[in-house]
């Protein structure tokens, strides 16, 4: 195993591995504990700043399903007319993948929203892991790692990587503090977004395709 793809394997164990022992201490004293300390004091910061709270709706918007239907579209058509085929292929499976997996671990875990009179918007589904964490985290970064495949510049993808991380944390701290999640919720959708886009570069090394050549 090379070493790029030997980084991108232990990348992947270590985002399974902490999201199985975050999944199964979900309950655990200390994290119901710090769930709640971190979900008041967010939620008592934008109680009565109605402007606030707008915003943190807008920004939230950037991780929901329309949004990542919407992106995921016009990133496989960049990916079509930019790349080959198979890597159409790959981020179209690791799209739907992912997104599959997410819908089925909520439904397994079971965990249930904070408070319904603390939420600032409308929520519909379970809570663990966090559904607008993970979309946010897989879709910003696959089309990072396209944006970036096609630049040599190291001071252009700094500066693109920085915003998309800023974009992702923004994203998850905005549904803790909008009261429709716990932190323990958003650090599983990125750990399993993680763990996703992990797989994908792993696939797309073994395909012998390396992810930063474009089409001819």
């Amino acid at each position: 195993m090379k070493c790029i793809e030997r980084k991108y394997f232990y990348g992947a164990i270590i985002c399974f591995v902490l999201y199985v022992s975050l999944s199964l201490t979900l309950e655990a004293e200390f994290i119901v504990k710090t769930n709640k300390v971190i979900n008041n004091f967010c939620v008592s910061l934008l109680s009565g700043h109605e402007q606030s709270i707008e915003v943190l709706r807008d920004l939230t918007s950037f991780g929901s399903l329309t949004f990542f239907v919407l992106s995921s579209l016009l990133l496989l058509l960049s990916v079509f007319f930019y790349k080959s085929i198979r890597e159409l292929v790959l981020h179209f499976s690791s799209l739907v993948a992912g997104s599959i997996l997410c819908f089925l671990l909520k439904n397994l875990h079971r965990i249930p929203r904070p408070s319904l009179d603390k939420h600032f918007t409308k929520v519909v589904t379970l809570s663990f892991p966090s559904a607008h964490a993970f979309c946010s985290a897989l879709i910003f970064s696959l089309i990072a790692l396209f944006v970036c495949s096609n630049s040599r510049s190291y001071k252009f993808k700094f500066l693109w990587w920085s915003a998309t991380i800023l974009i992702i944390l923004s994203i998850g701290l905005s549904r803790v503090s909008l009261g429709v999640h716990w932190m323990s919720d958003i650090l599983g959708g990125w750990l399993l977004s993680g763990f996703i886009i992990m797989l994908h570069l792993i696939i797309t090394k073994m395909m012998g395709k390396d992810s930063i050549q474009t089409k001819m």
